[in-house]
C-alpha cells in the first residue's frame, strides 16, 4: 500500500508525512525527522501514540503537530497517552483530544 502523504509548510521549512498502518512519519524537507506510532484504547474509544519522537534538531517547528494532523485525518479520534513525559505532557497542554 502506498503511504498517504500530507503536506504542511511551516516557517521555510516544508513538513510532510506518511502513514503505513499506525505508523506516521514526520519530514522536514525530505529529511525524516520523527515519528510516532498510534495505539487504539478501546475503553476511551480513540487512539494514542505509544511514543512520538522528534528529532532534537527539528523540534518547534511543527513536526509532531503535522504527524498528529496526518494520524487524526487517517485514523480518527487522537487522544493522549496516560503515561506522559513533561515534553508530552507540555504538547497536550490544554487538549482532550487532537
Amino acid at each position: 500500500m502506498r503511504a498517504n502523504e500530507f503536506i504542511n509548510n511551516v516557517a521555510e521549512a516544508k513538513i510532510t508525512t506518511s502513514i503505513d498502518d499506525r505508523d506516521v512519519f514526520g519530514y522536514v524537507d525530505g529529511v525524516a525527522a520523527g515519528m510516532a506510532t498510534f495505539t487504539w484504547d478501546e475503553e476511551r474509544q480513540g487512539w494514542y501514540s505509544e511514543a512520538t519522537d522528534v528529532d532534537p534538531e527539528y523540534q518547534r517547528l511543527g513536526v509532531a503537530s503535522a504527524i498528529y494532523d496526518a494520524a487524526k485525518q487517517k485514523l480518527g479520534r487522537i487522544i493522549p497517552s496516560v503515561d506522559q513525559n513533561k515534553d508530552a505532557k507540555r504538547f497536550w497542554r490544554g487538549k482532550r483530544e487532537w
